[in-house]
């Protein structure tokens, strides 16, 4: 199955996507004195707060604002960075995260953690259309007809399980992807039309 942009699929997701209600984060980097690179993270602020910020950009200007913090009381966005020296926030580009599930087994029995992923739009929006699709849609077969977006998912998950630089995963594992078969769902009860019966089988060239 190949993806088609100018597909039914597509055009659908294109619309939800739209008008979906979504968290707005903004990336923020930061440096810490045992860490040799700077790092970024996202980081989401209330409509106060960036309101602040940006009254402080225009003051100081995009480039010195973020060292002038303190004027807005931004103490408990301090205690989140873990004390590491802000560098920048970003507050001309939003980026959204979107719900995983990763359920390691455990004992014989499967504990769910929450893994929010990044995604621009148009990744997001394949997604979606990939899924209406193929209403059997999992991580697994995501690997055959979407490889970088599987890379991309996955890597995130994997990035949970990391201590200063290294995998520490002791558990297998399962992802799903909840939030986008919720949005799928929500597409299909508007589109009753498009609901697969059965199990819809389809299948992707093994390679």
């Amino acid at each position: 199955m190949e993806y088609n942009e100018n597909s039914l699929y597509a055009k659908l997701a294109k619309e939800y996507l739209a008008q979906k209600e979504r968290q707005v984060y903004y990336t923020v980097t930061l440096c810490n004195e045992e860490r040799p690179d700077e790092y970024c993270t996202l980081e989401k602020f209330t409509d106060e707060e960036l309101e602040a910020l940006q009254k402080l950009r225009d003051k100081y200007g995009k480039d010195q604002f973020v060292m002038h913090l303190d004027e807005i009381g931004f103490e408990d966005f301090i205690v989140l960075t873990c004390g590491d020296e802000v560098l920048d926030i970003d507050l001309d580009y939003k980026s959204y995260q979107y719900e995983f599930g990763r359920h390691e087994l455990k004992d014989d029995k499967l504990v769910r953690y929450t893994v929010l992923v990044e995604l621009r739009d148009e990744e997001y929006i394949r997604l979606l259309a990939l899924c209406l699709e193929d209403q059997t849609m999992n991580i697994n077969k995501l690997k055959y007809v979407y490889k970088n977006g599987y890379d991309w998912i996955m890597r995130y998950v994997d990035a949970t399980l990391t201590d200063d630089g290294f995998f520490c995963g002791s558990y297998p594992y399962l992802v799903t992807m909840d939030e986008l078969f919720a949005d799928v769902e929500q597409i299909l009860t508007a589109h009753p039309e498009l609901r697969r019966k059965g199990s819809g089988f389809t299948g992707y060239f093994f390679a």
